[in-house]
């Protein structure tokens, strides 16, 4: 039975593609946490009419939370590079989606009071 070929990368660590793939799905799904709570934290703060979150945490509960997810972050890094494991490409980039968006709120505000757009 033939073993199955590895590129370069995959030969330093003994890690298969699929190996590769799952790990850095596990760190995405990991980092997608994160964000979720650095997002309640800042929804909890913000001057929103409509946020979801009460602001119930302390200045040093918000650091000590953002210190906790930078370290896990650097953390991931470091493992995903010693294991060779490149991180994703984004998917879009920040200047494109952003004009979208205003965009659609432009809409729902004209839809909202009425207006006709041009």
């Amino acid at each position: 039975m033939a073993t199955p070929k590895m590129s370069d990368d995959t030969k330093s660590h003994n890690f298969s593609e699929h190996h590769q793939r799952h790990g850095r799905t596990t760190f995405q799904y990991i980092d997608k946490l994160l964000s979720e709570a650095e997002r309640t934290m800042a929804d909890a703060g913000s001057p929103s009419l409509f946020r979801r979150h009460s602001d119930d945490t302390t200045p040093i509960q918000r650091e000590v939370t953002h210190d906790c997810i930078v370290r896990i972050r650097e953390a991931m890094r470091r493992v995903m590079e010693e294991l060779n494991i490149p991180p994703p490409e984004p998917h879009w980039g920040a200047v494109a989606t952003s004009p979208s968006n205003s965009a659609r709120m432009a809409s729902n505000l004209s839809a909202a009071s009425g207006e006709r757009g041009p």
